[in-house]
């Protein structure tokens, strides 16, 4: 019998601002969808959506909490997934992101708007909308959807309830008023339910009452069970701990394909990397003005920056990096002004030579993965690991901390790696300067053996991090659930 599954998320892709929900639940939709599940995207209706769904019809109007919400359906704009779009402008239509407004600030009315969210979900997964299609399994992503699992609690039958954590840290934590106005019940203001540090919190709803509980790596699924990780929440994923899966998310391989990236002038695979890679470097080189050194390791370092992402590190480090047989190649955004960019920027002028700075723009992180030799991912925190994929995929090795998704991608080249062809990077443990340069001279020690480092930068190219092998572990993990015994009220 096929598999139903009502996929639930605030984001979705393109129908959202690209971000790690937004990025999984359209890279895994179209994969499900092949491997046979009957899958349906439900997202808000934010300004623009109605215009990228394929095909869009209404197919139901219902109302929640006296609120008029109509349903859309349609296609994602290039797969086959079907994707629902619920619409109702007072909530939904403004203009801004999802969550904050045109001046970044929360919507002060977040709690209710996903709230009501919420229960929409939850009117669909029961079959209250007037539809035919209801699912066997509901999969719901971070806390604008986890008061789905709390009200589905009050019905039967029911499907049964998956609740994937993208990032704990957002947790949807209110006070008591917004609790009182979501008429949420008086037993679940409790330290077992909703209660939360003199507060509530939607996303302890969704790790409370979901029947199983999904992350986005296995060892990012460990690390929010301690109190390191675990933002006050550890305790109770400690207890969940035999229904919590880590799942590794995937990479969009279109998006991310040195040999058909439109950012590049010349495009290269695996078999083409050595040339492809060595022209990419000259043309960058050129660009910012640095020595045209061939047999020189450029090393990137591109992602966000703060304290979370290890910039502190780059800093403390920076003249001893210099110093090093490398040039660093680091990405800023040409509007940041905060005190971290400014010093990235002294510190490249310091060391012209050694250090470049490179905008931010996708194009531009394109063009230093396919130069750069190494990726430097120095970060404490690091839940997907999507930063290595994608320098593995355009042949740049990372040399990374051992944490999260990170830990999960990198397969550290000690001996007994090297030695299976295993290995694809350097990870480092101790988030310290100290630390990060030592895992960066063990990769240039790497980097002048040319034939082991041949192997592994065509072992990293080849690796599968699609969304199709994620789609692979959720399958089973749906058809796991949906197998179990019968769920008691």
């Amino acid at each position: 019998m096929t598999l139903k599954v009502l996929y639930a998320a605030s984001k979705v892709a393109p129908f959202a601002p690209s971000g790690a929900l937004a990025d999984a639940a359209a890279g895994l939709a179209v994969p499900l969808v092949e491997l046979g599940v009957d899958l349906c995207l439900v997202t808000p209706a934010y300004p623009g959506a109605l215009e990228q769904l394929r095909n869009p019809r209404r197919v139901a109007r219902f109302d929640v909490r006296g609120q008029p919400f109509t349903l859309w359906e349609g296609h994602l704009p290039d797969g086959a997934a079907t994707c629902w779009l619920l619409d109702f402008a007072p909530l939904y239509g403004r203009e801004g992101s999802p969550y904050r407004d045109a001046h970044g600030e929360h919507w002060r009315d977040n709690a209710w708007r996903f709230g009501c969210f919420s229960e929409a979900i939850m009117h669909l997964a029961v079959g209250r909308a007037g539809l035919r299609w209801k699912p066997d399994l509901l999969h719901l992503n971070d806390w604008q959807t986890a008061l789905a699992a709390v009200w589905l609690t009050r019905e039967w039958p029911r499907p049964r309830t998956l609740f994937t954590v993208h990032h704990l840290a957002e947790q949807g934590v209110f006070g008591r008023d917004a609790f009182h106005d979501l008429w949420l019940l008086p037993e679940w203001w409790s330290p077992e339910a909703l209660e939360f540090h003199h507060g509530w919190s939607f996303m302890k709803g969704g790790l409370t009452f979901s029947d199983a509980l999904s992350t986005v790596s296995p060892t990012y699924a460990r690390e929010i069970q301690t109190p390191e990780r675990g933002e006050g929440l550890d305790g109770l994923l400690r207890d969940r701990a035999t229904v919590l899966h880590g799942i590794l998310c995937g990479l969009d391989e279109r998006r991310w394909n040195p040999a058909r990236d439109p950012h590049l002038a010349s495009g290269y695979n695996a078999a083409t990397a050595v040339e492809g890679k060595r022209e990419a470097k000259r043309v960058l080189q050129t660009q910012l003005d640095l020595p045209l050194l061939e047999d020189v390791p450029l090393v990137a370092v591109a992602g966000r920056l703060g304290e979370a992402y290890g910039t502190d590190l780059l800093l403390e480090a920076g003249d001893e990096l210099a110093s090093l047989e490398l040039q660093l190649v680091i990405s800023v955004g040409d509007a940041s002004e905060d005190a971290l960019a400014t010093a990235l920027r002294a510190l490249a002028r310091r060391h012209p030579t050694r250090i470049a700075i490179i905008g931010a723009d996708e194009a531009a992180q394109h063009r230093l993965l396919a130069a750069a030799d190494l990726r430097l991912l120095p970060a404490r925190h690091a839940p997907r690991g999507q930063y290595a994929m994608q320098a593995l995929r355009y042949g740049a090795l990372p040399v990374a901390r051992r944490t999260g998704g990170l830990a999960d991608v990198v397969v550290d080249a000690t001996p007994e790696h090297l030695d299976s062809a295993r290995a694809n990077g350097v990870l480092f443990e101790p988030a310290t300067a100290t630390a990060m340069i030592a895992a960066l001279q063990r990769a240039l020690m790497l980097y002048r053996d040319v034939r082991l480092w041949d192997t592994m930068q065509r072992g990293g190219m080849s690796q599968d991090f699609s969304w199709r092998r994620s789609a692979r572990g959720y399958l089973a993990l749906y058809q796991a659930l949906c197998a179990g015994a019968p769920i008691s009220r």
